[in-house]
């Protein structure tokens, strides 16, 4: 895949190189040599090596358009953070090089997992390095979403496609991933989704910020909680909740935000007066209201229960803040950003009651919108199979019934829930592998599959939520294991029906 000439590949090399000169910078300002050596150091290395492949690769045309793009997409979550590793590697060589690659991995996919033993005593140049790179992986995420797997009928956009092309038996609903394409189109597509998604991106990421900063919270905290929420990745300094030293103001504006990043319609082209119109008609948007108010519904209900058996003090302002922690806390992990509202610790408190870690991995699985930053399964995905089983229950009941019509049926139809379903099937074969290839290393049961939950998901928070604090940390999987978590936090992000296509032989003799 190439733009104006120059691949793609070298591009992302050299964006990335461009992006350890801040945390470089930072470092030179705090004094902190040994990092800004090695934040610099890396750039011009990576600098160097991305020009280098730009020369040998310039003017150069895939005769395959659809096989390279998404080798292209593949490549910018597994080799690019190979590159992104060095600097880590030199700043906390007590990682290893596998550990580094996996701390550049997560981020890259806005996991938000880490392998640094102790965040609190980590460089903070080190901390906006992690920020930055889930940034530019969620930046990544969102182009391709629009350049790549939207044309591609992949992301799921194959589930509202289905009903445009055709019954699945004859595979007119299925993804079009080997559409014949002119070399030039993959290019302009990828102009025009930058031109698109960029604007907004920055500029949310920016209001989010100062809005932050102007609420009390620290420059550099206030600028990673912004990327932390904007890309979903949930990366944080200190890895123990959302901390904003701010205030509820600050949640409150965190919860608006999560709930623009979680959503296609921010991103996508056209007009933004009609914006509110459309997030009201959303029926991924109104899934995800049911599903926080449910299960914020029960942790409260639980949380009061615990608090009324033991008698618990609490003020007149307990209960609130015990229902404020669930909600925030429900919607940031369906959102698969991960972070923990302050209130939640007070919560526990409170009630004496631990929280409920499955809870939040099934919220993670179920995961935020199609063509947005957020992982997991996609609420689309998971409304087509709601929608198809009402339409089930309606048939069981009343088997004369005809079949209602209208834009929301049609979008995600019949054809939609078998394309929903198939991924699932594939998302939770995915899972089951993953569990046990961490198994294989010596990882016990519930520990893997939190952790294969968590990378496939792109929830990295999630893992410590559902085993607690005692659990062992990424750090102590070893190499295997964290190459295995890798793996699952791409197949995650790429998503697995695009992974299949490349494991088509057809696809790769055309």
């Amino acid at each position: 895949m190439t733009w104006r000439g120059l691949p793609v590949m070298a591009l992302a090399l050299l964006a990335v190189a461009a992006l350890m000169l801040p945390p470089a910078v930072l470092a030179l300002i705090e004094r902190d040599l040994h990092s800004a050596r090695a934040f610099s150091q890396s750039a011009g290395v990576v600098g160097m090596i991305s020009v280098a492949f730009a020369l040998a690769r310039r003017g150069h045309r895939s005769r395959t358009p659809a096989r390279s793009e998404i080798v292209t997409v593949l490549f910018m979550f597994t080799v690019a953070p190979l590159a992104a590793a060095l600097p880590v590697l030199l700043t906390a060589p007590q990682l290893g090089a596998f550990g580094a690659y996996f701390e550049m991995v997560s981020s890259f996919t806005t996991t938000g997992a880490t392998a640094l033993p102790s965040l609190e005593a980590a460089p903070r140049a080190l901390h906006l390095w992690r920020a930055m790179t889930a940034w530019f992986g969620g930046f990544a995420a969102l182009t391709a979403a629009v350049a790549v797997f939207a044309p591609r009928n992949l992301g799921g956009y194959e589930v509202q496609a289905a009903e445009r092309r055709g019954p699945v038996g004859r595979l007119g609903g299925g993804p079009s991933w080997s559409r014949s394409d002119s070399p030039d189109e993959g290019g302009a597509r990828l102009a025009r989704a930058v031109s698109v998604v960029a604007p907004v991106y920055a500029g949310l990421t920016l209001a989010l910020a100062l809005i932050f900063a102007a609420l009390g919270m620290p420059g550099l905290r206030a600028a990673i909680h912004a990327i932390g929420i904007m890309s979903t990745s949930g990366v944080s300094m200190d890895g123990g909740g959302f901390r904003s030293g701010a205030g509820a103001g600050a949640e409150v504006v965190a919860l608006a935000f999560l709930t623009l990043a979680a959503s296609r319609h921010v991103f996508a082209a056209g007009s933004r007066r009609g914006l509110a119109r459309r997030l009201r008609r959303d029926p991924e948007l109104e899934l995800a209201l049911i599903a926080v108010a449910v299960a914020a519904g029960w942790i409260f209900i639980r949380h009061w229960l615990h608090a009324a058996d033991a008698a618990a003090p609490g003020g007149d302002g307990a209960w609130v803040r015990a229902a404020w922690g669930a909600v925030f806390t429900a919607a940031s992990f369906l959102s698969t950003t991960g972070y923990v509202s302050d209130s939640w610790t007070a919560t526990e408190t409170w009630s004496g009651s631990s929280g409920a870690g499955l809870l939040f991995l099934a919220l993670a699985t179920m995961g935020g919108g199609v063509a947005s930053t957020a992982g997991g399964v996609k609420l689309l995905r998971a409304y087509a199979l709601y929608q198809h089983g009402m339409r089930e229950l309606d048939t069981l009941s009343k088997p004369s019934l005809v079949a209602r019509k209208g834009a929301g049926v049609r979008r995600v139809g019949f054809a939609g829930a078998v394309l929903a379903w198939l991924f699932v099937m594939l998302y939770a074969l995915g899972v089951c592998t993953v569990v046990l290839g961490l198994s294989v290393t010596g990882a016990p049961l519930d520990q893997a599959f939190a952790a294969a939950i968590a990378a496939i998901a792109n929830t990295g928070p999630a893992y410590a939520m559902a085993l607690g604090a005692g659990a062992a940390g990424f750090s102590d999987y070893g190499a295997a294991g964290q190459l295995i978590l890798c793996f699952a936090m791409v197949l995650g992000r790429v998503e697995i029906l695009a992974v299949v296509a490349l494991t088509n032989p057809d696809y790769w003799r055309r």
